[in-house]
């Protein structure tokens, strides 16, 4: 029986849902962008008390900078750079910012595909951006034997379709890994699963879905957890930033519910949330 793992995804000191959070995520560009940064984020490592961190390589960002017709370049001999003209992240960045934070995993840089219906149009991006996300991927092994063999390395699928998959699969089979991580975009749930058993059928035992608190995706990866894999897990913002907002998830059913600060429950309630919050930990 593998385990089920939710980060807590963009938390600051000042927005940490509890006392402890077991499981952070932070990424390049936010939490090691330039030396202070790196100081506030092990100061949010130790106020958190975490068990496990993962770095994100910054891949949403470089999806947002494309979205908003940044110039995008990927030069290692520059520093970390986000303006409203331009970005600037490399593999070596990555990997120099995992040594300075020492997570437990790290994900390898990775060019987000992006959402696109038609067949030929998700053809065409794909493979525009294969040779990034494969040399990428091959930068980032390299980097991490080298420098940090001790920090896991899950390697993002940026794929429409298990087709696509085999392909990158192939071009990076030579390279040392730990685990894959899944963008969940638009993705239906049989597709989701069908990517899991072919994970699974590679040798694949931990994986990651990234940006994602559905009650049904995290349904199928608690199946997943239990019966095929070691380790799932998942990161999402959606459910500190709800709170923030004094909108809580149901943990039935995960459906939203506002409390605000004059609501007084009746101490006679049953307490089902086990949430750090409500457990008063």
């Amino acid at each position: 029986m593998g385990r089920l793992v939710f980060f807590c995804a963009g938390a600051r000191l000042e927005t940490l849902p509890a006392r402890k959070v077991k499981n952070l995520l932070v990424n390049v560009m936010d939490n090691a962008e330039n030396e202070r940064a790196i100081r506030d984020t092990k100061a949010l490592f130790k106020c958190a008390g975490s068990e496990t961190c993962m770095l994100d390589s910054g891949g949403h960002q470089i999806h947002e900078a494309e979205r908003q017709n940044k110039k995008i370049i990927f030069d290692p001999s520059l520093p970390i750079m986000r303006s409203e003209e331009r970005i600037n992240i490399s593999p070596h960045h990555v990997v120099e910012a995992a040594c300075k934070l020492q997570p437990t995993i790290m994900t390898a840089l990775d060019f987000p595909l992006r959402r696109l219906s038609g067949r030929a149009d998700q053809e065409q991006e794909f493979l525009r951006k294969l040779g990034s996300n494969m040399t990428w991927a091959l930068q980032m092994a390299a980097l991490r034997e080298k420098h940090c063999p001790d920090i896991q390395l899950f390697i993002p699928v940026q794929c429409y379709n298990l087709d696509h998959f085999e392909i990158f699969k192939n071009s990076i089979s030579n390279i040392r890994y730990d685990g894959l991580s899944l963008p969940f975009r638009s993705l239906k749930l049989p597709e989701l699963a069908f990517f899991f058993l072919r994970f699974y059928q590679i040798g694949v035992r931990k994986v990651h879905i990234l940006g994602t608190s559905s009650f049904f995706v995290i349904a199928l990866a608690a199946f997943f957890a239990r019966h095929f894999f070691e380790w799932v897990s998942f990161d999402s913002t959606t459910w500190r930033e709800s709170a923030q907002h004094e909108i809580y998830l149901n943990p039935n059913d995960l459906s939203p519910e506002h409390i605000g600060n004059e609501v007084l429950i009746d101490e006679r309630f049953l307490m089902t949330c086990q949430c750090p919050f409500c457990l008063n930990n």
